[in-house]
């Protein structure tokens, strides 16, 4: 339904890590952020869209505001990062929900877009994670270490239930909940 894409996505966390906790204990109410782009991770003149990733019980939704033009040369800074928060015309409630996280984590893969009747299924491999807590600074340089498996992800409504059955009953692997944030950051 899309083309083959790089997705590059830079998450925040509070001190405390509440986000990423709230993920490992499964609960029903919780949010993310993350600043997404898509196309090359550097050299790369791009849009972003900050987004506020939403669980509510099963349901799942996001909303998304633009941020302002920005290119990462060779890298990209927390500094550069948090500016760019700053400058750009976004809601004010979510400005200060990035005032109380920090950037913590890059995570970049490619992804392919499939449909099988309503069920949306993408197909994700040549993860990148980089962290920023050493060095506040990740270049282009530091993407060399790729994690070597693929994720699928199958994305429908309730009713569609039946349809997903038939699918993953051909998978070989077990299917199970996976967050590339939290397996980034355990």
């Amino acid at each position: 339904i899309y083309h083959k894409r790089k997705i590059n996505s830079i998450y925040f966390e509070t001190f405390d890590f509440k986000d990423l906790l709230n993920t490992i204990d499964g609960e029903k109410n919780r949010s993310k952020l993350r600043v997404r782009w898509y196309g090359k991770t550097f050299n790369n003149s791009t849009i972003p869209v900050l987004e506020n990733k939403i669980k509510i019980n099963n349901q799942n939704f996001k909303i998304k505001q633009k941020l302002n033009e920005v290119n990462f040369l060779n890298n990209i800074t927390v500094e550069k990062i948090s500016d760019l928060i700053k400058k750009s015309n976004i809601d004010e409630k979510i400005k200060l929900k990035c005032k109380i996280r920090k950037p913590n984590i890059l995570i970049s893969y490619e992804r392919q877009y499939f449909m099988f009747n309503n069920i949306r299924i993408t197909l994700d491999n040549k993860l990148f994670t980089l962290n920023f807590y050493r060095k506040k600074k990740i270049e282009e340089s530091d993407m060399i270490k790729r994690k070597k498996f693929c994720i699928i992800e199958l994305k429908y409504k309730d009713e569609d239930y039946n349809d997903v059955i038939k699918i993953t009953s051909n998978f070989k692997n077990r299917i199970r909940k996976f967050s590339k944030y939290e397996y980034s950051l355990i």
